[in-house]
């Protein structure tokens, strides 16, 4: 088993002191002798996300997980390399935050997350033609109450419903994009 601490202060394995959001005993990583990986987050105080998910906690990790602590993606392969040396034991106390190959992976995944996808895409413009039919919906019974009135009446409940009805579905739409799409990409 080999553990790797990481975090501000200059007692852990991997120090990242150049990034304020990082708490001074982050976490640790412990490599199981079954080759397993577990990632232990010490409750800090700005969390720790494993491919974006914030973890509280123990998490298992997988060879091709991206871990991010504040605004720092680690490279944390790399700390059970054979020929890592830890900075504690080397008495090291800057290192960089990001290695290139990590900024670039961070960036890539960034810019993928950022497009939207051709589902929404789809869900938009079907959203779209729903309150279009609903505005079609509340002018014919705009137009219905108005003919009612010139006939005597005779009608007009009908219209009214009509109406009411189409209101009411034009503000449930409304809210409904703001939830499935607004509200969604919010979270990544």
């Amino acid at each position: 088993m080999k553990v790797i601490t990481i975090g501000r202060h200059s007692g852990n394995d991997v120090v990242i002191d150049n990034d304020d959001k990082v708490s001074r005993h982050h976490l640790q990583i412990v490599q199981y002798d079954d080759g397993s990986y577990h990632l232990i987050d010490f409750n800090s105080t700005n969390g720790t996300y494993i491919n974006g998910d914030r973890v509280s906690g123990e998490a298992v990790l997988g060879e091709g997980d991206f871990v991010r602590i504040g605004d720092t993606m680690l490279p944390w392969t790399t700390y059970f390399e054979p020929d890592f040396v830890s900075q504690a034991q080397a008495g090291v106390e800057e290192t960089s935050s990001i290695t290139k190959e990590a900024k670039e992976k961070n960036a890539m995944q960034e810019a993928q997350e950022a497009q939207p996808s051709s589902s929404n895409s789809f869900a938009i413009l079907g959203f779209i033609f729903a309150f279009i039919i609903s505005l079609l919906g509340l002018i014919f019974s705009i137009v219905g109450i108005s003919k009612a009135k010139k006939l005597g009446g005779k009608g007009k409940g009908l219209a009214v419903v009509g109406l009411i009805l189409s209101i009411i579905k034009i503000v449930a739409e409304v809210i409904i994009v703001y939830f499935v799409y607004f509200a969604a990409q919010s979270v990544f």
